[in-house]
């Protein structure tokens, strides 16, 4: 399905379609991760990302912009020209193979720099350490926290603690921008027509209420959708609100980018427990 060209029209403003250097950093075709295998198909997303995370961060002064679940790089690429002049991106993964390619690949781009989390992940890490971890990062530090496709990898208990994080990290009035499968009115009312078993997320995960996976999933971990009920739990405890949502073409309907995209603000006056 096509990108809604009403959505994309920001990227002309920006020139991305001439920029030259995001074609010479994208990753050979083996590295390419993050579902966006051709040139053409990667080079789109970067630039659909780029413009959404220039809006939320052009008034900034030297961002500092933390992605999670970086694998190997896209969106170090999209934030590489809104960094360069003093500011810095810090891409963080539990992939420990990921992190050496990025650290090499973008060795010369001194203002992006990455760090390996090494915690489990049913579905990319099954064989680390399953307890949670602070991701090494201070509190209050970050302008903008930034996240492709990684929390439809996550169960319940490990979406809520590390949408926690995204609020310990995020300074007072931070951005972050996080994309999900979502399920919501609108998800419902096409689930009604659409009898596909990879577009029905009937199948609760680990007995929740709110995280769902499609029947025939063996490792739940590998598609997860969460409901608006359940992103309203993860942003009210992590102490952040959501501000706008980006439908996405999954749904079967014209969208800024495959799954939703979601931005949240950290409140101004909050207190983790």
């Amino acid at each position: 399905m096509k990108v809604d060209r009403k959505l994309i029209a920001p990227l002309l403003s920006l020139g991305i379609r001439e920029d030259l250097k995001i074609m010479k950093l994208v990753p050979s075709f083996l590295k390419r991760s993050g579902g966006a295998s051709s040139v053409i198909s990667y080079a789109e997303s970067i630039g659909v990302f780029k413009v959404l995370i220039n809006g939320l961060v052009k008034d900034v002064v030297r961002p500092k912009i933390l992605d999670i679940g970086c694998g190997t790089g896209l969106l170090a690429i999209a934030s590489e020209s809104l960094v360069k002049d003093g500011g810095e991106y810090i891409g963080l993964d539990v992939r420990e193979e990921d992190i050496k390619y990025c650290r090499k690949h973008f060795e010369k781009i001194l203002s992006l720099s990455f760090i390996y989390h090494p915690v489990r992940n049913a579905a990319y890490a099954p064989h680390q350490d399953s307890k949670h971890q602070p991701w090494d990062i201070l509190d209050e530090s970050i302008d903008l926290v930034v996240s492709k496709s990684i929390w439809t990898h996550l169960n319940e208990q490990d979406a809520i603690y590390y949408f926690g994080e995204v609020g310990r990290v995020l300074k007072s009035g931070g951005k972050a921008l996080i994309t999900f499968c979502l399920l919501d009115e609108d998800y419902y009312r096409q689930a009604s027509t659409i009898n596909k078993p990879w577009f029905n997320f009937n199948k609760p995960i680990y007995n929740s209420q709110n995280w769902f996976t499609i029947s025939n999933v063996k490792v739940p971990e590998n598609f997860i959708a969460i409901t608006t009920d359940g992103i309203q739990k993860m942003a009210d405890l992590a102490g952040l609100t959501l501000v706008k949502k980006y439908p996405g073409q999954w749904k079967r309907k014209p969208g800024f980018w495959d799954q939703d995209i979601l931005t949240f603000e950290k409140k101004s006056k909050f207190i983790s427990n």
